[in-house]
């Protein structure tokens, strides 16, 4: 089944107060001084899945539009458990997150889509 996000947003640390949320594109980005960072935040409703089923496979598939010239780039996925508004999210005010990913995919230095293995946060929901 493909499920669309219910919601999706970054934030960007050098615009800590900028809200960009409904839009057309998440950006995430990091540099090496941490300096220029982007995260990007997507909700997926999960309430239509009903209580007791067996999940046996999920997949988050992102689509990288840039080269980011580094073959060993992994990204990750983490959880987030507070509520937050597309609309009203921003740096300042990002909900907490995980230490750890989750799910992690190899960038590396193709666009197209990369897919992230999210079978155990879908049977944690």
């Amino acid at each position: 089944m493909v499920q669309p996000s219910s919601q999706d947003a970054f934030i960007g640390k050098n615009t800590p107060n900028g809200i960009a949320g409904r839009v057309d594109r998440i950006r995430v980005a990091a540099s090496p001084s941490g300096t220029k960072l982007a995260r990007g935040l997507v909700q997926f409703p999960l309430a239509s899945i009903p209580r007791g089923s067996t999940i046996t496979s999920a997949v988050v598939e992102l689509f990288a539009t840039f080269d980011a010239h580094d073959p060993a780039l992994t990204h990750g996925l983490f959880p987030i458990e507070t509520a937050w508004l597309e609309t009203a999210v921003k740096w300042s005010n990002q909900p907490p997150v995980q230490f750890h990913p989750t799910a992690t995919a190899l960038v590396g230095d193709a666009r197209g889509f990369k897919s992230f293995v999210v079978t155990a946060d879908v049977q944690a929901a």
